[in-house]
């Protein structure tokens, strides 16, 4: 049964409004696993699905060959995309493992001082990023560019949740791995 996550929303007007509830709280269930696996294959397989249907690759070769200034602002905004990714790769596996901070807090993030500084550009080079690639890859899909641009980034942030899924697992492998060999080790001790 999944778990139900509670807060109380402090910086909500509405909360102060007397009702039946003396706090407005907000309830989110947290996603099981096969919940995310189920998701993640979904939107792999529609992915897969807009790259054959389209001719995803095909349509890039044609944006490139291009002599136009469409073509400057598809590689931007690749760029952008980029670098979102990579302050969020930033803030979800380099710091945590690394650096040895907490991990984030996204359900709070205008709270947690870390996300609150890297959540504001990441968003901007992200928006900025989908837009150029809607506008530079229109002259080929037309309105369907729409559709394949955000089939093809929600698939692909579903190709991180699979490696993110592995990486859980692997640490929950490991963690039950030396939960048994401490036990183990602590049954020798009782048994000397």
């Amino acid at each position: 049964m999944p778990q139900v996550v509670t807060r109380r929303n402090r910086d909500d007007p509405l909360s102060n409004i007397s009702s039946s509830r003396s706090e407005h709280e907000v309830k989110r269930k947290e996603r099981s696993l096969t919940s995310r696996i189920r998701t993640t294959v979904i939107w792999t397989g529609m992915t897969l699905g807009v790259i054959w249907w389209f001719e995803v690759v095909r349509g890039i070769h044609e944006i490139l060959s291009w002599d136009s200034p469409l073509v400057s602002l598809f590689l931007t905004s690749v760029v952008c995309l980029l670098i979102s990714t990579a302050i969020m790769f930033y803030v979800q596996f380099y710091l945590p493992l690394v650096s040895r901070t907490a991990p984030p807090n996204y359900r709070d993030w205008k709270e947690d001082v870390t996300l609150r500084k890297y959540i504001p550009v990441a968003t901007l080079f992200g928006t900025f990023g989908v837009i150029g690639l809607i506008i530079a890859s229109w002259p080929v899909w037309g309105f369907w560019c729409v559709v394949v641009v955000i089939v093809l980034l929600r698939g692909g942030t579903e190709g991180w949740d699979v490696i993110w899924i592995v990486w859980e697992w692997g640490v929950l492998k490991r963690v039950t791995r030396e939960k048994v060999r401490n036990e183990d080790n602590n049954e020798r001790e009782k048994h000397d």
